[in-house]
């Protein structure tokens, strides 16, 4: 990833949220994503922080490994909460790729995973509520 052609391709068909971060993490440009998920216009994005849309315990964690990221360090996936323009939720997982050649921004990817969380709770409740009934008594 080299050229901004490059990147605007990449951009325009990548069905995962997609953005350059500065080293402080400002937003230098984000895809239509953002605003077709968020439903806010693109420029409301582009010159703030990345983690201005989240709350604070979750921009603190996830700002903490994208400085361990531009350091040279691996990073996992950071997964917060997000909001849209109508106050729902969202949970997004951060993937923070690939420094940009020539420049100082990295190539961040996000996608939500909402259904999976939801869907890992859903089964977790399940279980516990179950589990009694399955699972072998214990010998004493």
């Amino acid at each position: 990833m080299g050229t901004s052609s490059e990147i605007n391709f990449f951009f325009s068909i990548c069905p995962d949220f997609c953005c350059l971060l500065s080293d402080d993490g400002t937003l230098i440009q984000v895809n239509k994503v953002w605003e077709e998920k968020f439903l806010y216009p693109i420029a409301h994005f582009e010159g703030r922080k990345f983690t201005d849309f989240m709350t604070p315990e979750d921009a603190q964690v996830v700002m903490d490994r994208y400085i361990k990221r531009i350091s040279g360090g691996p990073s996992n996936g950071s997964i917060c909460k997000h909001f849209d323009s109508n106050g729902k939720m969202y949970w997004i997982e951060w993937l923070f790729r690939y420094p940009w050649l020539a420049t100082n921004y990295l190539l961040a990817t996000k996608k939500q995973i909402t259904a999976a969380k939801r869907a890992t709770a859903s089964t977790k409740a399940a279980t516990t509520n179950i589990a009694p009934w399955i699972l072998p008594e214990a010998s004493g």
